[in-house]
């Protein structure tokens, strides 16, 4: 715990001061940090390991997508820690002591609430719908935020490229049937 409020005095004030702010059950974020890093074992978290702590469902939502987002920290995936860890990511980069990719976590956040191409106009270039759409949507957000893409030009370019993978799939897989 003393190493990570050397880490808190490190953050940036206003990061400091969120952390002052209640997260659920009267816990502040700052509690919710201390308490993530006092329950990160080598196992998944199971919160019936601890009957005494008695947590709400956020409380364990949030230590299970920290705990994911711990176990597969690396820089050179930043994308899918942000992707599993959603919105503890901050919580990850904290416990980890990289402030330094804070600005990397807000540009993942702009660009996953506002890619170069909605779902809505991936759906109506590809006719694609359900989780075959929302793998092709990630597909595209992982290009923009690897910096991969940087136009809708491109990013239109990329999505006939994954339109054409998904169609020689389908072919591929009906072929071997």
């Amino acid at each position: 715990i003393s190493r990570l409020d050397a880490k808190f005095q490190k953050l940036p004030k206003i990061v400091q001061v969120q952390l002052q702010n209640l997260f659920s059950q009267n816990l502040t974020y700052k509690g919710l940090l201390r308490l993530e890093a006092l329950l990160l074992q080598d196992k998944p978290f199971i919160p019936d390991l601890f009957p005494k702590i008695k947590m709400g469902n956020n409380i364990i939502k949030r230590i299970m997508l920290a705990h994911k987002g711990m176990k597969k920290f690396n820089k050179d995936n930043l994308f899918d820690i942000f992707l599993e860890s959603r919105y503890s990511s901050l919580d990850v980069l904290i416990l980890k002591g990289r402030f330094d990719l804070f600005k990397e976590y807000e540009r993942f956040k702009k660009i996953w609430k506002k890619g170069l191409l909605s779902s809505l106009e991936i759906s109506q270039i590809t006719k694609i719908k359900g989780q075959r759409l929302g793998e092709v949507i990630i597909q595209l957000k992982r290009a923009q935020f690897e910096r991969k893409i940087r136009n809708t030009y491109a990013a239109k370019k990329l999505l006939l490229n994954i339109l054409h993978n998904i169609s020689y799939q389908t072919l591929r897989m009906n072929k071997d049937c």
